[in-house]
């Protein structure tokens, strides 16, 4: 198929600095990353969502999250993370520290027990699609989506998910 394939981050780097979008975008090139000890930002993410992910893929429901008591939740959270760190960093042929793993779990099962918290203070609902992509073209230029979650509420009302687990900033807007 011909045309620009991209998605948020296309158009976010194209309004960001247009010379790098097209350098990026167009050409293929990237910038070289090195070999970190540390989990990058992207990776982060990554775990966060599959961690999310097999997270709901077991719950399905706010109800069923409510039957589950905290230490039940922890548990499941603990799990997950621990699937989602193997699943995101086998790729690669180093791995780092264990106390920076470590670090980077305690601070996700934080963030994850206060969403599962909210998350269990809202109405009822049901889990419909969890990472949902589409694709969406016009003229040549293509947009993949992708939903982080869809959750049922009623009889024909849907909420779409986009999860954000890193502290609020204005920066960049």
């Amino acid at each position: 198929e011909d045309g620009l394939r991209g998605g948020a981050a296309l158009v976010r780097d194209y309004n960001t600095n247009p010379l790098k979008a097209y350098i990026n975008w167009r050409l293929g090139i990237r910038p070289q990353t090195s070999k970190l000890e540390l989990i990058s930002n992207f990776d982060r993410g990554r775990i966060a969502h599959k961690a999310l992910e097999i997270i709901w893929k077991q719950l399905v429901s706010s109800d069923n999250l409510r039957t589950k008591t905290v230490s039940q939740i922890l548990s499941l959270i603990t799990t997950s993370i621990d699937e989602s760190f193997i699943h995101v960093l086998s790729k690669y042929h180093y791995q780092p520290k264990s106390i920076y793993q470590n670090t980077e779990k305690k601070i996700l099962q934080k963030s994850i027990f206060s969403l599962l918290m909210l998350e269990a203070r809202r109405p009822s609902f049901i889990v419909e699609y969890l990472e949902y992509r589409s694709s969406y073209s016009h003229k040549g230029f293509s947009i993949n989506l992708q939903i982080d979650r869809i959750d049922k509420l009623g009889s024909n009302e849907y909420l779409l998910m986009d999860y954000k687990l890193n502290p609020m900033s204005n920066k960049g807007w």
